[in-house]
């Protein structure tokens, strides 16, 4: 689709104060004829500090997940609406991901209406199956299946630790991923799932299958700066 920018945040970027500040980006870019689709992690994460002081400390992923999920869509319905934006939830487990499905039909739809999408794994109800993704683990896998299926113009991948693509202590502007070393590569945050292999992999098979543009940046970049190459990193093949 043209002018769609896909846009997956990590889950140490989840916070209240944060998706504020993120919904006045996406309010930004669809004021410039962009179409958004959001790809959110953090249901576990917010999950577990809802339920810590009323909740067995030892209770499952799913029920964690089921939690967060919930807060999750209300944090960015109540962020968008302030710009009158209308937020959908999707919630995806593999067998969504299979080219029969109604997840790029239901997709299409929100976003001609000028809904944005809110996209998370499943793992209320799987904690494995998005696992099986060749685009990569966690949520980058998912944005970069999603950013495929919908022929996206723009995926953004959006990490709390770091501003873009770090090698020899600095962000590089542009990376060739024929290129990357793995002594380039860090670890994940204490969040996260992905890390930047996962990135990477998820970039690859973005670009490889046809999404026009992919950028590594962090949550205090200003995304159309990243787009016009003046923050973060664009990754290319």
């Amino acid at each position: 689709m043209k002018n769609l920018v896909i846009i997956k945040y990590g889950s140490s970027c989840i916070s209240r104060k944060n998706i504020r500040s993120f919904a006045k980006q996406v309010a930004k870019l669809k004021s410039e004829g962009k179409e958004v689709l959001v790809v959110s992690s953090g249901s576990v994460r917010l999950g577990k500090e809802i339920g810590v002081s009323s909740i067995n400390a030892k209770g499952s992923l799913g029920l964690w997940a089921s939690l967060g999920s919930a807060r999750i869509v209300e944090l960015w319905r109540l962020a968008l609406e302030r710009h009158g934006i209308v937020v959908a939830q999707i919630l995806v487990t593999h067998s969504d991901l299979d080219e029969s499905s109604y997840l790029k039909l239901s997709l299409e739809e929100l976003l001609a209406e000028g809904v944005v999408p809110v996209v998370n794994e499943n793992d209320v109800l799987s904690d494995t199956e998005l696992v099986k993704l060749k685009t990569g683990g966690d949520n980058d896998g998912l944005a970069a299946h999603i950013a495929l299926r919908l022929e996206a113009e723009t995926l953004i991948l959006v990490s709390s630790g770091v501003n873009g693509y770090v090698s020899g202590g600095s962000v590089q502007a542009k990376v060739d991923l024929s290129s990357v070393s793995q002594e380039d590569h860090f670890s994940k945050t204490e969040h996260g799932t992905g890390g930047i292999e996962s990135k990477l992999v998820a970039a690859n098979s973005a670009l490889s299958g046809g999404v026009g543009r992919v950028f590594y940046a962090g949550m205090s970049s200003d995304l159309a700066d990243v787009i016009d190459n003046q923050s973060g990193t664009e990754f290319y093949l």
